[in-house]
């Protein structure tokens, strides 16, 4: 036996319908105004530059050294994964911030 009654699933769609209509525009106001875009710019600015890349290769050297200390090859891949995250997500989110639909 369900729960729902049947009477109610068209109302749930409609308000679910009104819900995305009326949040369409925030879609668009995510690319339309410049508030933020100097902080967003430098940040990404010391990510993608040498200071990221500087904690990138740290990062890596620190997983080195505690894997062969451990000797265990754990802290290597953590290393690795941080060194690839700071190396590509500076691009990757910038490309997902900046997008348009």
């Amino acid at each position: 036996m369900s729960i729902v009654k049947r009477s109610s699933i068209p109302a749930k769609a409609v308000m679910l319908s009104l819900m995305a209509l009326a949040m369409s525009g925030a879609v668009i106001a995510g690319t339309t105004d410049v508030e933020f875009q100097a902080i967003f710019d430098k940040i990404i600015g010391w990510a993608g530059g040498y200071a990221g890349k500087s904690l990138a290769v740290v990062s890596l050297l620190i997983g080195i050294m505690a894997g062969v200390g451990r000797s265990n090859f754990v802290p290597v891949i953590a290393g690795a994964g941080f060194a690839l995250a700071l190396g590509f997500g500076p691009g990757i989110l910038s490309g997902i911030v900046t997008a348009v639909i």
